[in-house]
């Protein structure tokens, strides 16, 4: 297969809530058939308080697609604000792949017990012991799914954590299903075969979306890339080439 990359296309990374930029560097730009992966920081943005605000503080720093076309990506968290900012700015994309995402809450209940998780995580995230607090997070149902990536604390701030939870919460999303379904470009959906939760979610989402494609990767849980980040790569790469 040619693996020579085009020149036109950039690919920006949006990380999950306990990622680093670094994660996506195991993936290198001809991996994707990509002229370059751009890794983003979603939480340098500390100032903003809502995802909508996140997603017009970030795609104002999005050059326009003049020479080049703009892909996004993005992995759970990253993943929601993805949604948002293709939602915010559809003329910057020409496709996108979400990972392991959630497009929004739509049950009242639900959200009251996901607010009450988000505060009591963001009050433990900023007192509690790393090493007992990750392996307490890697338990929760979504993660056991996959194999818990290596974390230091020394990586991160702890505040930034805090205020990732409160700031960016699931239960502060829209429903951006309407939104998603008129969306004009392509999208590639991918999640685990473990991951029952997602995969679900992400089946129903196709449905409503003509532009839409959906790929359960085999072996994998809900962090897909790193799960099985040969299969990752090959899906994505396959993909890009088939839209054009």
């Amino acid at each position: 297969m040619n693996t020579q990359a085009p020149n036109n296309l950039k690919l920006y990374a949006l990380h999950g809530f306990l990622g680093c930029k670094s994660d996506w560097n195991s993936f290198d730009p001809a991996s994707f058939n990509v002229d370059q992966i751009i890794a983003i920081d979603p939480f340098q943005q500390r100032s903003v308080d809502s995802l909508k605000a996140w997603a017009a503080s970030f795609t104002s720093k999005i050059d326009e697609p003049k020479t080049h076309q703009n892909i996004l990506m993005g992995y759970s968290l990253g993943g929601r604000l993805a949604l948002h900012a293709l939602v915010e700015q559809p003329s910057l994309w020409k496709a996108a792949v979400i990972i392991s995402a959630h497009p929004g809450l739509t049950d009242e209940e639900e959200k009251k017990h996901r607010l009450e998780q988000d505060k009591q995580w963001a009050r433990r995230f900023l007192a509690e012991p790393w090493g007992p607090l990750l392996q307490t997070w890697n338990q929760q149902g979504t993660l056991l799914t996959s194999q818990p990536l290596q974390r230091k604390q020394a990586d991160y701030d702890r505040i930034t954590l805090a205020y990732a939870l409160q700031c960016l919460s699931l239960v502060l999303q829209d429903d951006l299903r309407p939104a998603i379904a008129a969306l004009p470009f392509p999208i590639l959906w991918l999640t685990g075969e473990k991951d029952e939760k997602y995969t679900a979610l992400a089946r129903d989402l196709v449905y409503s979306h003509p532009h839409s494609s959906f790929q359960v990767v085999p072996g994998s849980g809900h962090r897909v890339p790193w799960d099985q980040p040969h299969l990752f790569q090959t899906r994505v790469r396959d993909w890009l080439a088939k839209i054009g």
